[in-house]
């Protein structure tokens, strides 16, 4: 074998991976391929380069470390490993590994303020809301991506780690496909046009956000079972910093939940920046929102923006909730040439909002790109009603989040990626194959995505018996 592991995938789960084996074993041989470019070519502005290449989706996230043992944060990891115990001491290791890479000591953690933590989640609760609280260290923008160019800078000279390389197909060399012999990976070199083939004895799957249709296709090349039966479909709001202040110095992040009045559909927060900027995201030839803050106060705008999200779980006969949600952003591009831009108090008025509209407003959109239009044209009935019932909540809360002037984006979706079945050291059925984080459909967030890099790492070194770290 020319290597001991190829992993594909650049971003947590795959960084990880790549720091825990090398740091027991710097004679191991590893590959890592990304289809997206190296962390100082990547640009921002581009909707395609913020999902992909080092660092993945998170390259140009907020930076949150959410350290929760929750299993509303972060995703599912908690259903493959049942010790609480190893699942904190993990979680704590994972806050540490950033720690050693980042230029800027005691990042500040919020959430460790207990009674105030009650005392809002008692008013939440009044408001028919449910608080999530957790630690989390806000790294920001900035800070995370010191943070990730100093551990390229660290990995660069230990393994191979190659940008723009796009893995057409992969599988075991063995033709009953139960593992155990090594893999074959097909690459294709999207800057030298060219394709190779590299084989390893470990493979780690770890493709991101942006993978998830290779991750499917893979699988079911492979014959690995799918499930998956959920979409969320919801905007990202945007109104003014003193709105949330109270609320984002104690906890940061607030997650809020609710079983929405009328609908009865589950709604709820998500990725809260304060003093953050909305921006625009690419995924083939969807265009979709987000939103990033700064750690640096002299980055801070003055509107706080986040996701609000409306959970939609198919049933029989339905199985395509990837292709439901497209099709949602789809209508939204095609209204906006991208993304849409509403205030609340025309979208209750059943009108658009028009560009001499958002000129006269208080608040001013911090996506310039953004469409002026009407979202009611482009959502579904019961899933913008919810986003209603779930904002008149939130204002019982925090008064002033239903504003006239409250600046709603769509869409935001967040797909969850199939899930196969994995062991709990996340190996498939498929012998020395692993699968981690969010694009297969396990984690949601840096700190379990991280988590799943270092459980695949411990595994491949008791295999080779290198012991364990």
């Amino acid at each position: 074998m020319a290597y001991d592991v190829i992993i594909i995938g650049a971003g947590a789960s795959g960084i990880f991976t790549s720091i825990f084996l090398i740091d027991e074993n710097p004679n191991l041989k590893i590959l890592l391929l990304d289809k997206g470019k190296a962390l100082e070519n990547r640009d921002r502005k581009k909707g395609c380069d913020i999902l992909e290449g080092w660092g993945g989706a998170g390259s140009f996230s907020d930076g949150k470390l959410v350290m929760s043992i929750e299993r509303e944060y972060g995703g599912h990891l908690q259903e493959y490993i049942h010790d609480l115990d190893l699942f904190t001491r993990l979680m704590k290791k994972v806050d540490e590994t950033y720690m050693r890479f980042s230029d800027t000591p005691n990042i500040r953690v919020y959430g460790d303020n207990e009674e105030k933590i009650e005392q809002i989640k008692i008013r939440a609760a009044r408001c028919g809301l449910h608080l999530l609280s957790a630690k989390i260290r806000h790294l920001g923008t900035d800070h995370n991506f010191t943070i990730l160019k100093n551990m390229y800078a660290y990995l660069k000279d230990k393994i191979d780690i190659r940008f723009d390389q796009e893995v057409v197909g992969c599988g075991p060399l063995d033709k009953a496909r139960q593992g155990g012999e090594g893999f074959e990976v097909e690459v294709k070199d999207l800057k030298n046009v060219r394709e190779y083939t590299e084989r390893s004895r470990f493979l780690v799957l770890a493709p991101g956000r942006r993978g998830m249709p290779f991750f499917k296709k893979v699988a079911e090349n492979l014959g690995l079972e799918l499930m998956n039966n959920q979409v969320d479909i919801g905007v990202r709001v945007e109104l003014p910093n003193w709105v949330m202040k109270e609320i984002c110095d104690v906890v940061y992040e607030p997650k809020l939940v609710a079983r929405t009045p009328k609908t009865d559909l589950r709604a709820r927060t998500f990725c809260v920046n304060y003093g953050g900027e909305v921006v625009q995201e690419q995924a083939g030839n969807l265009v979709t929102c987000n939103g990033h803050s700064y750690s640096d106060d002299t980055k801070k705008t003055a509107n706080t923006n986040f996701a609000l999200l409306v959970s939609t779980q198919f049933t029989h006969p339905f199985n395509d909730p990837y292709g439901y949600g497209k099709a949602i952003a789809q209508q939204c591009n095609v209204l906006g040439k991208g993304v849409i831009v509403q205030r609340l108090k025309d979208l209750r008025q059943d009108r658009r909002t028009t560009e001499k509209r958002l000129h006269e407003m208080n608040i001013q959109p911090t996506l310039k790109s953004a469409t002026p239009g009407n979202l009611g044209y482009a959502f579904p009935y019961t899933q913008m009603k919810a986003t209603l019932e779930m904002l008149e909540l939130l204002d019982k809360l925090m008064p002033g989040m239903c504003g006239p002037d409250t600046l709603l984006y769509g869409p935001e979706i967040k797909w969850y990626s199939s899930r196969t079945t994995l062991k709990p050291n996340l190996e498939s059925k498929i012998k020395d194959l692993y699968c981690l984080g969010d694009g297969v459909g396990i984690t949601r967030g840096l700190v379990q995505a991280s988590q799943c890099g270092m459980i695949a790492a411990n595994d491949i070194l008791q295999k080779l018996n290198v012991g364990q770290r």
